[in-house]
């Protein structure tokens, strides 16, 4: 049964919807369409119904939240320095540490900051930044910067040290469900490496990870049993809840879903401190109109955006099933309704829905629960039984995700398909069974294939960006030369072609556009051997790649030109290096991979030195160096063959080059680059067209 709004509540949505509307309108800079329509509506249903007054609080609830807001501050270019406060803590990413301050008194806004070592300031802390003062198109920042601590925060002391406790005492680098649990408890995601984000993320389990209401109540009861006989009493209790959700917000950095959250908790127990109900959907309105009021930006941010849709879901379709036993019904009711109204923010900002989330959350759920009170218990007290029983439920929640990722992702075809299905059968028939079966049958019917066939022996050329990675099929074995330079664009990659196991590694070079994809990889699917020639240019991925191999026992050689394995429908052969070279992408290892009706020339990245060898007959050429000029135009032009596959991603280093792409079509061969073309599947037993 699908639940309703009181009419206290419909006002209450009402209105909240003209305060989206209204921050929506002052960030596009004018009245824009959905503003426009979202308000129109807002105020033509009201006039419809006669509510004059409530139709004059949402024009000016709109109005407020459309206010202009101050001109961002401009500062002064050149080396020089800053006060500001912390206002974002910091976070690491591939180019160095970013944390966001807000100025103190060059002007108003944020700015961000960019250093190399990790800030020991905390969010709220009065800082001295100096480094390189820029005014870029995204606003002022600050680059090459140092941090000079002035006074930490008094408010924000406590959630800070609870902060630094849970994390040291978890120690997330360490493990993916360590880092995974930090997520539950306070938010922390940076250590969960790529390719678990993409599994949580392709299962429609992350929101797990982004702290939403769940947390917020989890905490809460830990919060209650903590404070002990201070919370017996109901006024108590109100009162410690809001102070408990104040500190778990700021523990988690005021993320947008615990914004949400925690604003329906404070609309709940201010109404009982005041003596007056407040029911959910009243409560969601008014979380939500407050929220935007105070702060606009949060109605264009995706995650409150999904934290609200979500709880609508919730709240209107968690009696949708009935069966016993009744908390699956209500668990599987609860999933399924979240995952229908926030199908179309994914799909609006994704492009997909993953199709088997609502059964992996009604799976994860309880571990995610267990996870994040155990877990949270043995982090504050330190007891390291309860963190590896919290860490190892976490844990369980990666196998389920892992799982549930490898199911197709639903498109808006499918999701119109699937929508129409049940609607349809919803009218058809009043019992449950059929609305089931209809929509599941209306669901296959619009995905077909669970993924792509491929015919082995087969060559696939993978699109994993800036890098190169391939992959060998032969039936009786699987090579993976190669992985990019992304863990989760890998993961998904090898989903795709229903890859589970990996008979052997080839990296060809040591550097991180080849390797550190492989992360995806090691200690996530099975690997017979690596095959690697490092030395004598090593690197941290390939310091990576040795250490990896020795901590999961799978052995590492360097295999010797001429070289050969039949692995039952083509034959790999090691072609170079020869020698040791001067330069690292000359270093690479090439093979020839020969089936029974075509030859493909694997070659790293090597340039004109190491092109001084005759690699001859080719009928497929993988272009070294993503098509840059560095190869020696003749060995190019010999060694082109038919067909030549470029490895390429978004770049500015301008690859694949002009002239070497005139020079392979000059040369009789059909260029194919995957950054536009996608993948490239090649069966090695068909002759070349």
């Amino acid at each position: 049964m699908i639940r309703r709004p009181s009419s206290s509540g419909w006002a209450s949505l009402i209105v909240g919807a003209a305060a989206f509307a209204g921050a929506i309108s002052r960030a596009a800079g004018e009245a824009d369409v959905r503003s426009v329509v979202l308000t129109a509506g807002c105020l033509g249903v009201l006039v419809a119904l006669r509510r004059t007054r409530l139709a004059l609080i949402c024009v000016v609830v709109a109005l407020t939240a459309g206010r202009p807001q101050p001109e961002p501050a401009v500062l002064e270019p050149g080396w020089g320095t800053i006060q500001a406060t912390v206002s974002a803590r910091p976070s690491e990413s591939a180019f160095g540490w970013t944390t966001r301050v807000k100025l103190l008194r060059q002007g108003t806004g944020t700015v961000v900051v960019f250093s190399d070592a990790r800030p020991t300031a905390d969010l709220g802390d009065r800082v001295v930044v100096t480094g390189m003062r820029v005014n870029g198109t995204s606003g002022p920042a600050i680059r090459d910067a140092d941090f000079s601590v002035v006074s930490e925060s008094a408010m924000l002391r406590l959630p800070n040290r609870l902060r630094e406790r849970v994390l040291g005492e978890l120690a997330t680098e360490t493990s993916a469900s360590r880092a995974l649990l930090a997520g539950f408890l306070v938010g922390h995601t940076s250590d969960i490496p790529a390719a678990d984000q993409e599994s949580l993320r392709r299962s429609g389990l992350s929101h797990f990870t982004a702290v939403s209401g769940s947390n917020v109540a989890l905490f809460l009861g830990l919060w209650s049993i903590m404070l002990g006989p201070v919370g017996w009493t109901p006024r108590r209790r109100a009162v410690s809840s809001l102070v408990g959700t104040l500190i778990f917000a700021a523990v988690t950095g005021f993320d947008p879903s615990v914004i949400r959250a925690g604003a329906m908790v404070w609309v709940v127990m201010i109404g009982r401190l005041l003596g007056l109900p407040v029911d959910g959907w009243s409560a969601l309105g008014v979380a939500v109109t407050g929220a935007i009021l105070v702060g606009p930006a949060l109605a264009l941010s995706l995650g409150f955006q999904l934290s609200v849709a979500a709880t609508l879901g919730v709240m209107s379709g968690a009696g949708l099933f009935g069966f016993r036993p009744r908390w699956a019904a209500i668990a599987l009711s609860a999933s399924l309704a979240a995952q229908a109204a926030v199908s179309p923010l994914l799909l609006a900002g994704f492009g997909s829905v993953p199709l088997l989330s609502p059964v992996a959350n009604v799976v994860a759920t309880p571990l995610v629960a267990l996870a994040t009170i155990i877990g949270g218990i043995g982090a504050l007290s330190g007891w390291g039984v309860l963190i590896a029983l919290g860490s190892a439920l976490a844990r369980a929640v990666l196998v389920v995700a892992e799982a549930a990722a490898g199911w197709p992702q639903v498109g808006w075809i499918g999701f119109v398909v699937v929508g129409t299905g049940v609607v349809s059968a919803r009218f058809v028939s009043r019992s449950r069974g059929p609305l089931v079966v209809a929509g599941g049958v209306w669901l296959l019917a619009a995905l077909g294939p669970f993924g792509a066939r491929v015919d082995p022996p087969a060559l696939v050329f993978l699109d994993v960006g800036q890098g190169d990675a391939a992959v060998l099929l032969t039936g009786a074995a699987t090579v993976l030369i190669d992985g990019g330079p992304d863990p989760a664009a890998l993961s998904v990659a090898l989903r795709r072609l229903g890859v589970r196991k990996v008979d052997l590694v080839v990296v060809s070079h040591s550097h991180a556009d080849h390797i550190d994809g492989l992360e995806a990889v090691f200690g996530r699917l099975p690997v017979g051997a690596v095959w690697a020639a490092f030395d004598p240019h090593e690197s941290p991925s390939s310091r990576w790649v040795d250490l990896r191999s020795r901590e999961l026992g799978i052995p590492l050689v360097s295999p010797p030109v001429g070289f050969e394995v039949d692995l039952g429908g083509a034959v790999i052969e090691v072609l170079a290096p020869a020698r040791r070279y001067a330069h690292t992408n000359d270093q690479s290892i090439v093979l020839r991979i020969t089936g029974s009706e075509r030859h493909a020339l694997l070659t790293g990245d090597i340039e004109a030195i190491a092109q001084e060898a005759d690699y001859s007959p080719v009928d497929i050429l993988k272009v070294p160096h993503h098509g840059s000029d560095s190869s020696d135009p003749g060995w190019l032009s010999r060694h082109a063959g038919n067909l030549a596959v470029i490895s390429v991603g978004d770049n500015d280093y301008g690859h694949p080059s002009d002239g070497v792409i005139s020079l392979l079509v000059e040369s009789g061969a059909v260029v194919h680059r995957t950054d536009r073309d996608g993948d490239l599947v090649v069966e090695l037993d068909r002759p070349p067209p």
